[in-house]
């Protein structure tokens, strides 16, 4: 018979001529190489040095347990000081002879029992220790780490689609993995019909598309898996997939741990820089975002504004509807604020019922417009306790488009001077302080 050549290089390699038009298989990832040994007869494998240097040979030691007879393996280098045992190193120009050099013997398969569970181990093994080093270098950007969990789950399982929803506060966000074919399935449909939840409370990473539901020419098999009630999978593979549930199971169960345990680091972490009341930043966090940017912006020449404000005659409102009520005004003003800034801009509570914003890449109109539009909207809004009650804030403002040569203390007292003048000015109005 003629032989069966498996290529094994990584995904940014190109495949040499010598390879084309011939009777080659081609496989990037170590899952999809052990895939070809196991449903195929292959008689040759060759190697590239960077596929090598990612994975050594286990390929070749798994063809050696799948197979009664010893798998030819050849490693493509121009390093010939290369010594590895019943391993053949040859350089790029000699491949023409390797690949039409017919053997004529065929690769029976060993018990298939042992191989499976053979495989399966490998990839037990590969999913954990993966996981394991995607915990250990974790850097507190949660939605990358999440990417690259996607990334490793379909580098080992290769599905059609793999999607995972998270729960995080009041809404779910929806991650994809990169190779996911948002042509021919509607992901979220699927999920949020499967699970029962409100499509209107999924955010879309990554620019997720929600495309058509799948070709009818396509046979998909669904695999839903959700271990509490923050975290929903899909797997979509095709017909022929070779995984079942409980590998399936396994490597999901793994991927949940991660999660929930980077979920309750981040909760932990926006304690520590949250305001406990209004659930907005506090003071601490404040301080130090503002010294960075105010780095930033010196080193790029980038504008940012700074406005600081309060609530007009504060005082009044506990004496007279109580702590209670003044609590309810805190909460109710954070959120009318918040949804008129934009995600990337830093709100804080600095004080009792004193509050700063940094407007970042802001020039000095467009953090005027903003001002006033902030104090008009407190103004115009109906806070209800035994009455109607009205509130007003008075606004400081200041911008740094041209003199970036600022510190922390310098620009913190300008915009103080200049809310302290809306103050004294008689309150309910926007004050700019020139940097």
């Amino acid at each position: 018979m003629n032989s069966d050549v498996l290529l094994c290089i990584t995904q940014n390699e190109t495949i040499p001529e010598a390879f084309l038009s011939k009777n080659v298989v081609v496989r990037t990832t170590l899952k999809s190489a052990i895939n070809e040994i196991m449903h195929k007869n292959v008689n040759k494998i060759i190697i590239s040095e960077q596929f090598f240097k990612k994975y050594s040979l286990v390929i070749q030691l798994i063809a050696n347990i799948i197979y009664t007879y010893e798998i030819e393996c050849y490693l493509l280098s121009e390093n010939q000081y290369y010594n590895f045992h019943n391993v053949t190193i040859i350089k790029p120009e000699n491949l023409e002879t390797i690949i039409n050099k017919n053997n004529n013997i065929e690769t029976p398969f060993k018990s298939n029992e042992k191989t499976t569970t053979y495989i399966y181990n490998i990839i037990k093994l590969a999913i954990t220790n993966n996981i394991y080093n995607l915990l250990q270098s974790y850097n507190e950007d949660f939605d990358v780490t999440v990417s690259r969990l996607l990334d490793i789950l379909e580098k080992i399982f290769l599905p059609k689609n793999l999607i995972v929803l998270i729960k995080q506060e009041y809404c779910y966000k929806a991650y994809k993995s990169n190779n996911s074919n948002l042509m021919c399935c509607n992901l979220i449909n699927i999920l949020s019909e499967h699970f029962k939840i409100n499509k209107n409370d999924i955010i879309f990473t990554n620019e997720f598309e929600n495309k058509e539901n799948q070709t009818k020419d396509e046979k998909i098999i669904n695999k839903f898996f959700n271990v509490d009630d923050d975290i929903y999978y899909l797997i979509q593979f095709d017909e022929n997939s070779p995984f079942d549930d409980t590998l399936l199971n396994y490597a999901i169960t793994y991927s949940n741990l991660l999660l929930s345990y980077l979920l309750t680091q981040q909760k932990k972490q926006k304690e520590i820089i949250t305001d406990y009341l209004t659930k907005i930043y506090n003071r601490k966090f404040f301080d130090e975002t503002l010294k960075n940017i105010i780095k930033f912006s010196k080193r790029h020449k980038t504008p940012f504004s700074l406005l600081m404000f309060d609530i007009d005659d504060f005082k009044k409102i506990n004496d007279i509807y109580g702590h209670d009520s003044g609590d309810t005004v805190l909460i109710e003003l954070s959120n009318i604020i918040k949804s008129i800034l934009r995600q990337s801009d830093i709100f804080a509570r600095i004080g009792g019922e004193e509050f700063a914003i940094i407007l970042t890449k802001t020039n000095y109109k467009g953090a005027q417009i903003l001002s006033e539009k902030i104090r008009s909207t407190v103004e115009n809004h109906k806070f209800l306790f035994d009455k109607e009650y009205k509130v007003t804030i008075s606004i400081g403002m200041i911008s740094i488009e041209e003199d970036f040569n600022n510190d922390y203390n310098k620009l913190y007292k300008l915009v103080d001077n200049a809310l302290y003048k809306a103050k004294k000015e008689g309150k309910n109005r926007v004050i700019i302080e020139r940097v």
